[in-house]
């Protein structure tokens, strides 16, 4: 599945199935967009590929970032894991880092060590985790702990 850019001089983006059988393209209840194959198998997630939010039940992962839309001055910001931190770059031709879990007071710590891996939205808090799914800490952003509130990341 590809999209032609508006300019029609290329493809804009893809999702790298050539000569796979897509069978449908589902929107789910939980934000993610799926390309299912003949045999049920997932052949393609927008949660595996983010632009620019997290919503709960999606994986962020090293390799894997989230990127604003630049501003007027066309700079942007973005967030990554990286060699076990989670940074976030303000986008100048050299990007910038000013924020770093690392470095995060409000973070806890569950006296497990290891680098981050990935990270996830439950509830009210980013989890993070080690390669092993291991919880290495937690960041509470918001007193609301409501289970009915639903969450997500810009």
């Amino acid at each position: 599945m590809y999209s032609k850019s508006d300019r029609g001089d290329g493809v804009a983006w893809t999702t790298g199935t050539d000569g796979e059988r897509v069978t449908s393209m589902e929107l789910m209840d939980s934000g993610n967009l799926v390309l299912p194959g003949d045999n049920g198998s997932i052949l393609w997630q927008s949660f595996s590929y983010p632009m620019d939010a997290l919503l709960p039940g999606q994986d962020f992962v090293e390799g894997m970032r989230l990127k604003s839309f630049p501003n007027k001055n066309y700079l942007y910001n973005y967030l990554e894991i990286k060699s076990g931190d989670l940074i976030l770059y303000a986008g100048y031709k050299t990007p910038q880092a000013y924020w770093s879990l690392a470095n995060e007071s409000r973070k806890t710590n569950n006296s497990v060590n290891g680098k981050v891996h990935s990270a996830s939205l439950v509830s009210n808090s980013w989890n993070f985790y080690d390669q092993n799914r291991v919880l290495l800490w937690r960041f509470i952003f918001s007193d609301n702990s409501d289970p009915n509130a639903m969450w997500a990341m810009f």
